[in-house]
């Protein structure tokens, strides 16, 4: 995938999560995310002509309606759960929401993360 596509998929993934969370209620939102370009000019504000930064102002315009919003760079060996919950039926555009459980494959591997860190 070429650099302006990733960047493009994962300006519209953090788009999507900031929907979600100011759908839910949240006031003070974490974003993680794995493409250091990506966060840091999300961190900057930067501004530029590339249709990425369209989605940038769309995500500017979202952290308005939160009371703080921190871009947090995670290196890819530390996201494993997002990576893998990116790869769930992925070229599915329906919506999937679990408010209970995980599946049991994501919750292994959200276990194994824990345990690693402590």
């Amino acid at each position: 995938m070429a650099e302006a596509e990733a960047k493009m998929a994962e300006a519209e993934a953090i788009l999507v999560g900031i929907k979600e969370a100011r759908r839910t209620g949240c006031s003070r939102i974490i974003v993680e995310g794995d493409c250091l370009s990506v966060i840091e000019e999300l961190r900057s504000r930067k501004r530029g002509r590339q249709d990425v930064f369209l989605v940038y102002d769309d995500i500017f315009l979202l952290c308005n309606s939160f009371e703080s919003v921190v871009f947090s760079f995670v290196r890819r060996d530390y996201n494993r759960v997002a990576h893998a919950l990116a790869h769930v039926n992925p070229w599915s555009l329906d919506r999937r929401e679990w408010s209970n459980a995980l599946p049991p494959y994501i919750d292994n591997i959200a276990c194994r993360d824990l345990i690693e860190i402590v």
